[in-house]
Order: structure tokens, then sequence, then C-alpha cells
């Protein structure tokens, strides 16, 4: 992925483009080489960072996408898998939210985000909220079910979406820093002039895909 996106964007500014707007990741901003993804990301932005007489850089760095559960974390059995606590805080982000905003900032003045670095978070919503949500929605009872970290491993693995070390970085938690009090970023409702749109407003836009 570091060679890819250096390349796409080495290309770009040679061919004249002004401004690359990078989808990273919210990991990033953990602490360095704390997992694998977050590290990926990070040497990506770097290596276009550091690309001579390049143009405006501008990173984008979501948290998890609310898109994850039409896919790899889809409801199973009438239950929400996964391993976190039930009432534990979940930053989600909308990927309406992230096109919505990389949308403004290509159609502005390149000078106004400069090399701007974007948290966005969309909504912070507890698994036990999560399946209320689908619960309303769908209009049947789903329920969570907690499960292990090795389950959570093995259920991943067994899907073939992602390598050991990407599904290893979405199973496990950090003993050098907790990241379980997400909070929405307001810098969203000042780049798109408005609120941020809420899981449940995803879920019922995406009902038919569930």
């Amino acid at each position: 992925m570091v060679h890819l996106k250096k390349t796409i964007a080495a290309w770009a500014y040679e061919a004249g483009v002004k401004q690359v707007v990078d989808v990273s990741s919210i990991s990033v901003s953990f602490p360095n080489r704390t997992n694998f993804i977050g590290t990926q990301h990070y040497e990506a932005e770097q290596a276009i960072y550091n690309l001579p007489n390049r143009g405006a850089f501008v990173a984008l760095r979501p948290g998890r996408f609310m898109s994850n559960v039409l896919v790899f974390e889809r409801i199973h059995e009438d239950a929400i898998v996964d391993k976190a606590d039930p009432n534990a805080r979940e930053g989600w982000v909308s990927t309406n939210d992230i096109g919505a905003i990389a949308a403004v900032i290509l159609s502005e003045d390149i000078e106004k985000h400069g090399d701007s670095v974007y948290e966005l978070i969309s909504d912070v919503v507890t698994p036990t909220q999560r399946a209320e949500i689908f619960s309303r929605v769908l209009g049947r009872p789903i329920k969570y079910k907690k499960i292990t970290t090795l389950e959570k491993y093995d259920m991943l693995m067994q899907r073939k979406f992602f390598s050991h070390s990407i599904v290893f970085s979405l199973c496990t938690s950090y003993a050098s820093f907790d990241p379980h009090t997400p909070t929405v970023t307001d810098g969203i409702q000042i780049l798109l002039r408005r609120e941020p749109e809420t899981f449940e407003k995803f879920i019922t836009d995406n009902k038919h895909l569930l």
C-alpha cells in the first residue's frame, strides 16, 4: 500500500495536480507502530508528504467504517458478533461523510486546506446500542453476542478478506494506550456545514443491503 499510494501521488503531482486527498486511518494518530494498519497508513502518509516538489496533501483519518456491517461484520443468525464489551463506546464513521468531505476539499480553494489532517468519527455507539438500532430498523430482535478475541480472529480469517497482520490489528487490544474514549469529531460539522451522519441513519438508508 505504501508504494502504491506514493506512486499514484507522485504521478499526480508530476502531471500537474495541485492537491491530493488521501483516505488514511485514524490509527495513524495512535502511538507509532502500535498496529500494522496504523503503521502502513503512517508510512504512506509520510511517503507522500516527503515527495519533492509536491502540491498540497490532505490526509483524512477515518475511524471504523459503518459500511463494515454490510461486508465482514454482517448480522449472523440475528446477532451482532464481536469481542467488545456490550457497553464499550466505539467510534464509527459514515462512508458518506468521508466522500462528502473529500468532495468539499477538492472543490474549495487549495490554500484553504493546505496540508491539513482531519480525523473523522461520525457517531459513537456501544454494541448494545447497535443491536437496538438494528432491531428498530429491521423490525425484528437483534442481539449482541460477545465472543473471545481468538474466536473473532478465526472468524475473520475464515472469511479470507484480510491477511493475518490486518486481522490481528482488527481483533486485539492495546497495552500502551486506551483507545476506548472515542468522540464525534465536531470538525465534520465545519467541513460539511451539517451534522455527521449517525449510525442509525446509515443503517436505515442501507436496510435493503442487510
